[in-house]
């Protein structure tokens, strides 16, 4: 006769072996899944690119008037919550707000702001070329995506060639940054030295943005909550 603790250690056998069986078969479906999702996103990525070329800039006035709302964000994200990616949440914070219908700017505009925010780099990249001489190619860089911060009237200022001095066109960032964020301590580093890379950040905001779009559900998590 099989004793009750005998009887117990097959049950346990029995049990462990249909455990190990559907953990098994759990990770198989896993990484099936992995794969269709690894080609699904190659796929989507491969056809936002192709989208991406044919995205129309907006005017220069549209332009400034939806950076100074991503501005804020920054300020806001970066500056006042501390948060170090906070440039990146901001960029997203306002393709959220577009998503929401909570702003007064649609999607089409945000995704065409951050066309327009790479178009704003590169028509400032050879004005500022021979001024700024300091910098190496990489941080030359990272301040040309972070000048368009800044508003029209530099800008405008920057791509006419008014600034032929290195240090008078330091002295006038400064003066600038100091008037856009004069409460937040570090936003002219921000803007000089930072490696902050807004275009991107707007750009992968895009991205996102298209997918969250394509789902019913129109509520997403603000970062601010």
């Amino acid at each position: 006769m099989t004793c009750d603790r005998c009887k117990r250690q097959v049950t346990w056998r029995v049990e462990r072996r249909g455990h190990r069986k559907r953990r098994c078969a759990m990770e198989d479906n896993l990484k099936t899944l992995a794969l269709a999702k690894r080609a699904a996103e190659r796929a989507y990525n491969q056809e936002f690119d192709k989208f991406w070329e044919t995205v129309q800039v907006l005017s220069d006035k549209r332009f400034f008037e939806i950076s100074s709302r991503y501005l804020d964000e920054i300020l806001l994200l970066r500056f006042s919550y501390g948060r170090t990616n906070g440039v990146e949440q901001a960029a997203w914070e306002l393709f959220r707000k577009a998503l929401c219908k909570e702003k007064g700017y649609s999607g089409d505009e945000m995704i065409r702001f951050a066309k327009t925010y790479e178009s704003m780099k590169e028509r400032l990249y050879n004005p500022l070329f021979d001024v700024v001489k300091d910098k190496g190619d990489d941080s030359y860089s990272d301040l040309i995506d972070n000048l368009p911060l800044l508003g029209p009237k530099l800008f405008q200022a920057m791509e006419s060639k008014e600034y032929d001095n290195a240090t008078f066109f330091r002295n006038k960032v400064y003066a600038v940054a100091k008037m856009k964020g004069e409460l937040f301590h570090g936003f002219f580093e921000f803007v000089w030295n930072g490696e902050n890379h807004n275009a991107m950040s707007l750009l992968e905001a895009a991205r996102k943005y298209l997918c969250a779009d394509s789902v019913p559900v129109r509520r997403t998590v603000s970062v601010e909550d």
